[in-house]
């Protein structure tokens, strides 16, 4: 008997750590909706939701919140402003308005004269004791935030709900220590439009509001679905009508998106990338921002909200969103905040990568006048300037496979690229391959192809592009676009593009190497781009699981 327990009791402790939310003590939580700026209506809906929140999903408890002070502040009567002098050379019309103008300015100066009259050192007093009455209640309010108050009261997490301009904590400084100590920090909308002039806060949540248009259907883009914020929506999330904002001091590099628009929210034919939702460390602390939540609407999903126009399901996705979001910020479910950079693998020839030559005082892809008019650099500033971050990259001249595919040892000559594990995978080849007469050659080839992509792409999400020739050859482009089905890739044609005469570097500049003046130009090169990063905005594999090969061919391979 003695045994068993001590076999359960140690079942028990190594079992605990591993235990869902709801058999643990839920985690405490104060939720913070002071403002001095701004303040919204959504603010009542945020601190019932979040109550709720917390109550349905055992995980967290909110133990006390950080409210506005509830003291009337009385104002002491403003006088009226004088319009300006009328100019010496107005006309009737501006006289006619100047008339009417002095008019109004003074009839509410002799209603502020009779105010003035009846105004008493008591009065005076009383506008003195209800400001210190709301100072009194704000100093109460901040200063459970304070690190000491914090620690004292056993607090896991703090929620910044809609909280707006220059809040008076008592310890600044030390409230970022406290995060970075281990704790977590919810943000929502308006958080990010707080501590404007402070700059440790701006650095732990990574956001500054830098202003918003007007209400607009959202079409967001999950940058993590495999994180709890996520919600369970998925790779897209339409949100029918939401108050979008703007974010600057937003460093892509130091946080993990989670959703994100491709373009201005108030103009979609400027592409972009737009922060909606992140995460991050900041020390051992874990912070969780979304600029959702401007409207009622979001934070309640009942009858009590009216002139709705986001749905009940659109609300309960709002909903899943912010609880994955704190769930994760208190440690309770796993989530990544590695920053997610694309890193994309270019595998061609000439045309990709070549040493300096005629015309070329660098290595860039041949005949073009510069690296940054050539077709790679070209689709990593489109990718770059759509993701909000410069992808990390990789380039390589792969004549050599091109021209011995079937002795090429691809494990051992491309370790490095191999290792590199990129997201995104374009092969630009086939100029070099000597010409495929037979069946059996360009199955061959095929099939060299396919196993080259199955090493790069191995089990990992990998988006593949497989470009076809710039010289368009049948053979050759139909046994690389036969490869490219195979690893669930996508085939883009640019065979088009050698039938105008303008896409020739002849065409742009004269060259004593004839080799080199049949290569794209810089035209050609843009033409290449534009059609390689269209594939890579219709598809956009490299956020979702690219097909597996057909189980023959996958057999074929081994």
């Amino acid at each position: 008997m003695k045994k068993t327990f001590h076999t359960l009791l140690a079942l028990s402790l190594t079992l605990a750590p591993f235990l869902p939310a709801s058999a643990a003590e839920p985690k405490r939580v104060i939720v913070c909706t002071v403002t001095t700026g701004f303040r919204h209506g959504s603010i009542p809906f945020a601190e019932k939701c979040l109550r709720k929140l917390g109550e349905e999903s055992k995980a967290y408890t909110v133990v006390d919140f950080a409210q506005q002070p509830t003291a009337q502040i009385l104002r002491k009567p403003a006088a009226p402003s004088k319009p300006a002098d009328l100019k010496a050379d107005a006309d009737d019309k501006a006289k006619a308005k100047h008339e009417g103008e002095m008019k109004r300015f003074a009839d509410e100066q002799a209603k502020y004269d009779a105010v003035m009259a009846k105004w008493t050192p008591a009065d005076e007093e009383k506008v003195k004791a209800s400001q210190a009455e709301w100072d009194t209640q704000m100093k109460t309010a901040m200063a459970k935030l304070a690190p000491a108050a914090l620690t004292a009261a056993n607090i896991d997490g703090v929620i910044f709900a809609n909280t707006t301009g220059d809040l008076p904590l008592p310890d600044r400084d030390g409230f970022i220590r406290w995060i970075e100590d281990g704790h977590a920090f919810c943000a929502m909308h308006s958080a990010s439009d707080t501590f404007h002039k402070f700059p440790g806060y701006l650095d732990m949540l990574q956001g500054e509001f830098a202003g918003h248009g007007a209400q607009v259907p959202a079409d967001l883009v999950a940058g993590d679905t495999a994180h709890p914020a996520n919600g369970g929506i998925g790779e897209k999330w339409d949100i029918t009508q939401e108050e979008m904002y703007f974010i600057n001091h937003h460093d892509r590099t130091k946080v993990r998106a989670l959703w994100y628009l491709r373009h201005n929210p108030n103009n979609k034919a400027q592409e972009g990338y737009f922060a909606v939702s992140w995460c991050r460390m900041a020390g051992k602390g874990r912070v969780f921002y979304t600029s959702l939540g401007h409207r009622e609407d979001l934070w309640d999903d009942t009858a009590a909200v009216k002139d709705r126009k986001n749905s009940p399901e659109i609300s309960k996705q709002f909903q899943a969103h912010i609880l994955g979001g704190i769930k994760w910020a208190l440690g309770l479910v796993p989530g990544s905040t590695e920053p997610k950079n694309t890193r994309m693998l270019f595998l061609g020839n000439s045309i990709t990568l070549h040493p300096p030559a005629e015309g070329m005082s660098g290595s860039w892809g041949m005949a073009a006048s510069s690296a940054e008019k050539d077709y790679v650099h070209l689709v990593l500033s489109a990718v770059g300037k759509r993701n909000g971050n410069k992808p990390e990259s990789k380039v390589l001249n792969l004549a050599d496979f091109e021209r011995g595919f079937e002795q090429y040892d691809i494990a051992a000559k491309l370790k490095a690229e191999i290792e590199f594990q990129a997201d995104t995978v374009i092969l630009a080849i086939g100029e070099n391959v000597p010409d495929l007469k037979t069946d059996e050659a360009k199955l061959k080839f095929r099939d060299s192809v396919s196993r080259l992509l199955k090493l790069l792409k191995a089990d990992r999400r990998c988006a593949i592009y497989v470009r076809s020739c710039f010289w368009p050859n049948a053979a050759k482009d139909s046994a690389l676009k036969e490869a490219c089905a195979a690893m669930g890739g996508v085939f883009v044609d640019i065979s088009a593009l050698s039938k105008d005469e303008r896409n020739y570097a002849r065409s742009e500049r004269k060259f004593a190497n004839t080799g080199i003046a049949i290569h794209p130009g810089d035209k050609g090169m843009s033409a290449i781009a534009d059609l390689i990063f269209a594939a890579i905005k219709e598809h956009d594999l490299a956020g979702t699981e690219s097909k597996p090969a057909p189980a023959a061919v996958q057999e074929a391979l081994k």
